[in-house]
């Protein structure tokens, strides 16, 4: 169990300061090293200067009851592992931001800081834990406190209480005040979370932040400028770069640059297969001569109007025109007769009803539906079948993949047995292999499942349907056999009907007898004609075919001029876009040398590398603090990483016009820390003081 952060006794003393001094008779670890100032040794008019003048901690971890009286000054706090020194400076955030920090720099918010007994357990659930620090502002003295206890209540219908969770209160100046106005007062007076972090951890900046955090906050410290400012202030050196931009951030005008440059690569690659496809056609069609085409279509024209002038004389014959006149006088008046022999007949017949038709015609239809019906059942059965045989295929092969052992211990190319770690990871394989063919074969089986009870399903309303049409065409049968025969109605035609039309129709035939004679003695005259006229419109046909290569041929010209201004215009935007790529890539040179240099001018020690070089020439965004070379956070000794702090802090306090207590944990660890303006707390191992001792400059 720790030991607490019990004050040992001590005399009265006229001064504060006394009362976290130890008793202890001067030594090594009495002695306190001392932070330089640096060379100003003045705080600026506008800086806001914050000093920690008291903190007293209660129940807070493994501390019971401890006050430090640091009275504004640099101060070092000794201790063995293990008695709390980390826990002051934890105390402190925990009041101010119910966070505290690693060892690694980073935040942890909500900890646990409720004293712990031997395993672990709440020693005290009654207990308050508490924290109170005093601060002066620019000379006025401020005030902070936070409780924290557990909440006991006793639920409905319960006789004891239970926890029901945790409260803090907050109290500004010894005032209570609610949490929010907590925050806000704490941003206004004190400093900003992140800021405070910044400028009380050396640590946190460079370590704990998020680097993107920490890139926001240098460009704003050190007024990173951008690439268009950049460009601005080094136009000379990158002419017309800015304008090409126009306003796009460089790794988009570089996105832009290549996807044009990739589409022009693309057309030049294709450009002579293009081109070799379009000289062919040329070479097809450049030697015929299209205006002897035309001249030879205008003669088969002319041909053609001869020859239908005279198919239409010979069709104009006066006597076959007269003959086929008179026909159709005849078969007018044998028409006009059958129309009213077909009246005089209606109007003597009587309306009568015969459904016979009329069930006929649903007796077939329900035939059908019953055919029908029969052979879609037919259908679903031999489904049904050949699904039900595929799912007891499934299941066997299921069955024997279940079964399968993994027993390749053996290296497929040498024949050795592999190593265990190799089995194993065989093993895993062969385990994966294994579930997903039984997955997939329980899927398979799944689909055929559904798909034969579908199919059960879908027989079984057939044959509900082909017994329900059954029934109806037996039904239909018996109806039409009962239903009896319609009665016949007599009906005559006209007087002389039959001899009139028998007359006209007499003369009809000796008409088209006396034509036939007539159109015989032209007819191979007319074949003659009609043949030459499909011979010449066919030749037509096949010269407007030829004559149309020219429109082909003129086309292709045009197009072949189009693709080789396209190739001259693609070489030159290409050269272009080639020109701007170097650019680029000499502007993001440029650029990276230009902003770290411009960053890390204001850094004494500590350089930060704010761009990591790409395969493809461009630059990716980083922000990683080195000292000496090396990167801070591989590696680096404690003590450069701490001074790279330091030297980080005096940047951003200088910057934001405020200093505020600085807590170096570890700081047996350094050397010789960096000068710097502001309430310095080391936090010290020391293996002989089993109690926290504290020391303050005088």
């Amino acid at each position: 169990m720790k030991t607490p952060c019990r004050s040992p006794p001590k005399k009265e003393s006229p001064g504060r300061n006394e009362s976290c001094q130890g008793t202890r008779p001067a030594g090594r670890y009495q002695k306190t090293r001392r932070i330089i100032a640096p060379p100003t040794g003045k705080v600026n008019d506008f800086m806001k200067a914050i000093k920690l003048l008291r903190l007293t901690l209660e129940n807070f971890k493994a501390c019971a009851s401890r006050t430090f009286e640091f009275d504004g000054r640099n101060a070092a706090i000794y201790g063995a592992n293990g008695t709390g020194k980390t826990t002051v400076y934890n105390a402190l955030t925990w009041l101010l931001f119910d966070k505290i920090a690693g060892g690694d720099g980073k935040v942890m918010s909500y900890p646990d800081i409720k004293p712990n007994g031997e395993n672990g357990e709440v020693a005290d659930h009654t207990a308050i834990s508490s924290v109170e620090a005093e601060f002066s502002v620019d000379g006025e003295t401020v005030t902070l406190k936070r409780e924290y206890k557990e909440v006991w209540e006793a639920k409905r219908g319960a006789s004891e209480k239970s926890m029901n969770g945790h409260t803090s209160l907050y109290f500004w100046n010894g005032v209570p005040v609610q949490l929010q106005d907590f925050k806000t007062r704490l941003s206004e007076t004190i400093a900003s979370e992140d800021l405070f972090w910044a400028l009380s951890n050396v640590r946190w900046f460079c370590k704990g932040m998020d680097w993107k955090s920490r890139r926001t906050m240098l460009a704003d410290v050190c007024g990173m400028e951008s690439d268009a400012e950049i460009l601005a202030a080094n136009a000379e050196r990158f002419p017309g770069l800015a304008e090409a931009m126009n306003g796009l951030p460089l790794p988009d005008f570089r996105k832009k640059i290549e996807t044009a440059r990739n589409k022009l690569e693309r057309a030049q690659d294709e450009y002579p297969a293009r081109l070799d496809e379009i000289r062919k056609t040329i070479r097809q069609y450049d030697d015929t001569d299209f205006n002897a085409l035309r001249s030879m279509r205008e003669r088969r024209e002319k041909e053609i109007r001869k020859k239908m002038d005279e198919l239409s004389k010979l069709d104009n014959g006066t006597l076959i025109v007269s003959k086929r006149n008179e026909l159709q006088g005849v078969r007018n008046q044998a028409g006009k007769l059958r129309l009213e022999n077909e009246r005089h007949r209606q109007s003597q017949a009587a309306p009568t009803e015969n459904r016979r038709p009329e069930m006929e015609e649903t007796l077939r239809r329900f035939q059908n539906e019953m055919s029908r019906c029969k052979q879609r059942a037919a259908a679903d059965e031999q489904l049904a079948q050949s699904l039900s045989e595929k799912i007891a295929a499934l299941k066997e092969d299921y069955d024997r993949v279940q079964s399968e052992a993994f027993t390749n211990a053996v290296c497929p190319t040498c024949g050795q047995t592999l190593p265990p770690d190799a089995q194993e990871k065989a093993r895993l394989k062969f385990e994966s292999d294994k579930q997903k063919r039984m997955g997939d074969i329980l899927s398979t089986a799944r689909f055929h499942r559904n798909n034969l009870d579908a199919a059960k399903h879908r027989r079984e309303e057939e044959l509900k349907d082909m017994e329900e049409a059954r029934k109806r065409v037996k039904s239909l049968t018996v109806e039409l056999q009962n239903l009896p025969a319609p009665q016949m109605q007599i009906v005559s035609d006209m007087n002389g009907y039959a001899a009139q039309m028998a007359d006209y129709q007499r003369q009809a035939a000796a008409l088209q007898e006396e034509i036939a004679g007539l159109e015989a003695q032209s007819a191979e005259g007319r074949a003659a004609l009609e043949n030459d006229i499909a011979r010449l419109r066919f030749e037509i046909s096949k010269l407007d075919e030829a004559i149309a290569g020219e429109s082909v041929l003129n086309n292709s010209k045009a197009r072949e001029e189009e693709i080789l201004a396209e190739m001259t215009n693609a070489a030159d935007e290409l050269a272009a876009l080639n020109k701007q790529r170097d650019m680029c890539e000499a502007f993001t040179r440029f650029k990276a040398e230009y902003v770290e240099s411009g960053v890390n001018g204001h850094f004494r020690t500590v350089k930060f590398k704010l761009f990591q070089p790409q395969v493809n020439g461009g630059l990716k965004e980083c922000c990683d603090a080195y000292v000496g070379g090396g990167r801070l956070d591989h590696g680096l000794n404690t003590g450069a990483e701490y001074n790279a702090g330091l030297d980080v802090i005096a940047t951003l306090s200088e910057r934001y016009g405020i200093r505020v207590p600085l807590f170096v944990d570890g700081a047996e660890s350094v050397s010789e820390l960096l000068p710097i303006d502001t309430q310095v707390i080391r936090l010290v191992v020391s293996r002989d003081d089993t109690e926290l001792r504290m020391e303050v400059e005088v």
